[in-house]
């Protein structure tokens, strides 16, 4: 059974959880702000200007491959191995 580096996994996670999170918080700030309540429906907009970026920064800094720090962000899914160096992005699981 094979699996993804750890590092790796958890910021392609991170970077999607900030995105999608950014996306609901201006999705929920514009229903607010269409509902009346303008206050806090901004207040939700501008965190969500604030999240989709740093989730997209995040993704290009960090979604890298850890031999030779080629971005990997254009790759759905994660591949087996590298494009640029060829080394493997997954590990073997052990057996104990």
């Amino acid at each position: 059974m094979k699996r993804t580096v750890k590092p790796l996994r958890r910021a392609l996670g991170v970077s999607w959880l900030l995105i999608l999170a950014g996306a609901a918080l201006a999705l929920i700030g514009a229903l607010l702000w269409r509902a009346g309540a303008s206050g806090a429906g901004m207040a939700l907009v501008w965190a969500a200007l604030a999240a989709v970026p740093a989730g997209v920064v995040f993704h290009l800094v960090k979604v890298r491959c850890p031999a030779c720090g080629h971005s990997l962000a254009g790759s759905r899914p994660l591949p087996d191995t590298c494009p640029r160096c060829g080394q493997p992005l997954r590990e073997e699981e052990k057996n104990p």
